[in-house]
């Protein structure tokens, strides 16, 4: 039940926070309404709650999955941004056989120092400023397989952070790309979200399964201040001062003299734990649940 109970929460909670319900004074009045637990464990048989759970369920994971996707897309557009200008695909440098090259970046403060010292140590090689930012410079160098080990040392020199590689094509028409998928991911989560909408219309067949489970636990809750023998239950609890001589009259009616009750005020410990009854007339009464 308590499992069960947390399911249907989570149903109402999920359809409320995707689809706008009404607020404020008007709604606490109207959705005010009365229904006896027979009523309740009948009509409950009808609601297939549990195909909206999963239906609803699987939506909140679709809507997971687009995020987690539309993050990750928008860490792969960062980090290509500044290769943008890198016209060639990723894929043509692997097909170079008498050359070596180094993608990567480094600390522009020693841009000017990496270029002077390539130009003097290397002399079959070639350097490209692809980029820079406030604290990178993002190049491309080319060497003869000769000048590879010597141009490694002078790049480490440097602390040179190279590119990991993960595509074959342009950058530019991979972000080009990337973006169109953020769109179509925009569009599928828009079209879920309504798909949650749809399931506004059975809100009130949730509430009434979430009543219906939560009296079951708070049944069970009762049923635990009673101490039982083979031949006779004892009941602790809390009763208005108004409704003493009702009960002791039901007690008459049901038990006759079979039964021996004895009201006492609540001690100063017991204070705290007393539960209030609220008593208000019609119009004060929509708010009792506040």
């Amino acid at each position: 039940n308590q499992e069960n109970l947390a399911r249907v929460k989570y149903s109402i909670d999920f359809i409320k926070e995707h689809a706008p319900t009404k607020s404020g004074l008007l709604s606490m009045i109207e959705d005010k309404r009365a229904i006896s637990y027979e009523e309740l464990n009948n009509s409950i048989t009808a609601v297939s709650w549990e195909e909206t759970w999963k239906s609803l369920r699987n939506l909140d994971s679709k809507l997971s999955n687009l995020e987690n996707e539309r993050t990750k897309i928008e860490g792969e557009i960062d980090a290509l941004k500044p290769w943008s200008n890198f016209d060639a695909p990723f894929d043509y440098l692997k097909e170079l056989k008498l050359s070596s090259y180094f993608i990567g970046s480094v600390g522009k403060q020693y841009e000017d120092k990496l270029l002077n010292e390539f130009s003097e140590k290397i002399q079959e090689g070639y350097i490209e400023i692809v980029s820079r930012n406030t604290q990178d410079t993002f190049l491309f160098l080319l060497t003869s397989k000769e000048m590879a080990a010597d141009s490694e040392e002078i790049l480490k020199f440097y602390g040179f952070s190279p590119l990991t590689i993960n595509y074959s094509e342009k950058p530019e028409d991979l972000i080009r790309g990337f973006k169109r998928r953020i769109d179509e991911i925009h569009k599928e989560r828009l079209e879920a979200i309504e798909e949650i909408k749809s399931f506004k219309d059975r809100l009130p067949d949730l509430e009434l399964v979430y009543e219906y489970y939560n009296s079951l636990l708070m049944r069970n809750s009762v049923a635990s201040n009673f101490l039982r023998t083979k031949n006779t239950i004892t009941i602790m609890g809390w009763i208005a001062e108004e409704k003493k001589n009702e009960l002791e009259d039901t007690l008459n009616k049901v038990v006759r003299d079979n039964y021996y009750i004895d009201f006492e005020e609540p001690t100063e410990i017991e204070e705290d734990q007393v539960p209030i009854k609220l008593k208000n007339n019609s119009f004060s009464a929509a708010f009792e649940g506040i």
